[in-house]
């Protein structure tokens, strides 16, 4: 399960990493950012969740200041 988990945060980035319109409407449009962030808690591999906190860094441009000042760990960790 954590291998197929893996694989799709990966593929996720790769697909929409620099490109603006699919980041809008594939990722902000269903509000991944709150998926990304209970994946990020709920599995303690380190590789699941630095996959998770890329996506999220991607997207962030898009989200609301006070949801990246809660989240502000997740946020910072791809740094």
């Amino acid at each position: 399960m954590e291998f197929g988990i893996n694989s799709m945060l990966r593929l996720m980035y790769k697909t929409c990493k620099n490109q603006k319109e699919r980041i809008k409407q594939n990722l902000v449009q269903y509000k991944s950012s709150l998926i990304m962030r209970k994946l990020f808690s709920k599995f303690q591999l380190p590789q699941i969740q630095k996959n998770a906190a890329k996506v999220i860094k991607i997207q962030i441009r898009w989200t609301n200041k006070s949801w990246r000042k809660s989240n502000e760990r997740i946020v910072s960790i791809p740094y």
